[in-house]
């Protein structure tokens, strides 16, 4: 079974806290977010970084969870003929092949069962030369967020792209959290 995050407590995730360890806009741009981009937020949440996306990007944003309530949070807050609401399963994004440039991952990859089949459904979901996202908390012990048995290195991550993905990017963003890019592989 999944470890995920519990819907009941999405005031967490925009919470004034977490803005100052890890604002939304300059986080999207650290991570090389462009203008140009067609952007798969997977597990958006809230829309803690999709609606800054839509600001930054020309082209669409797909906001992507496997819960109703967290998808209908972002509709309230934001209307944009660019923003693309998906409702997923833990296996299957619903989007096509290849309709992103740049899709993130914000603490969701500790969440799923089983992370190699997760990556490469994201690898389906991004254009040849698409870019991965992952923001993750940090391998260490500390009293908030997941357990630290759920928690991943970029080793970890590494271990399941399975070689589908290039590591091109490490970011420390905050005492909680560090970033990572990885471009999509060449077939």
């Amino acid at each position: 079974m999944s470890k995920v995050f519990n819907s009941k407590s999405k005031d967490k995730l925009d919470h004034p806290k977490r803005r100052k360890a890890l604002p939304p806009r300059e986080t999207l741009l650290q991570l090389g977010l462009q203008v140009s981009d067609i952007v798969a937020d997977i597990g958006c949440g809230t829309g803690y970084f999709t609606i800054p996306a839509l600001d930054i990007v020309g082209g669409d944003v797909y906001a992507i969870d496997i819960s109703d309530e967290m998808l209908d949070s972002v509709k309230s807050k934001v209307s944009s003929e660019r923003l693309k609401l998906v409702k997923s399963d833990f296996n299957h994004l619903m989007i096509a092949d290849e309709s992103s440039s740049f899709a993130l991952l914000s603490m969701v990859l500790h969440e799923v069962d089983d992370p190699r089949k997760f990556l490469q459904e994201v690898n389906r979901v991004l254009k040849k030369d698409g870019r991965l996202a992952i923001i993750e908390w940090k391998k260490i012990e500390m009293k908030m967020g997941p357990r630290y048995s759920h928690r991943m290195d970029i080793a970890d991550i590494e271990k399941y792209t399975g070689g589908s993905f290039v590591l091109v990017k490490e970011i420390d963003l905050s005492e909680n959290f560090y970033g990572c890019v990885w471009k999509k592989r060449a077939k």
